[in-house]
């Protein structure tokens, strides 16, 4: 720690615990561990990926080779106003914990994690960065 010289010190924990367990996290829509509060962003909802990577039977309404290029072009039509969220949808988002069925069940992801698996790690990125 740059604060202490304790290896196992309360400044690296908190920042730990503030930095990590404390953000929103996108849970696995089937994760027991998911909390009742969090909100589902997935298909057929207003949040939910116009764009998917599965070639089977989904309510996507376009097809892309790869999950990183759906999450690229969902960060696309979020940044160009394409898709319309009010103010009110992004309230009802802000400082709860996200649900989709992208993420892998045990394994929330954070906004941060790279590759982005997940159009709600760009949805937490715009909450976080205060982009709305």
């Amino acid at each position: 720690c740059t604060n202490c010289s304790l290896k196992a010190c309360m400044h690296e924990r908190r920042y730990y615990l503030k930095n990590t367990l404390m953000q929103n996290k996108v849970w696995n829509k089937r994760d027991p561990n998911c909390p009742v509060s969090a909100i589902y962003i997935g298909r057929p909802t207003k949040y939910g990926n116009p764009y998917t990577h599965l070639k089977y039977k989904t309510l996507a309404k376009h097809q892309v080779d790869t999950v990183e290029k759906a999450v690229e072009k969902y960060r696309e039509d979020l940044t160009h106003g394409r898709l319309d969220l009010s103010d009110q949808d992004w309230a009802l988002l802000r400082g709860n914990d996200l649900i989709c069925w992208c993420a892998p069940i045990g394994e929330p992801l954070l906004s941060q994690d790279k590759p982005q698996r997940c159009h709600g790690q760009v949805l937490l990125e715009y909450l976080e960065r205060g982009c709305i």
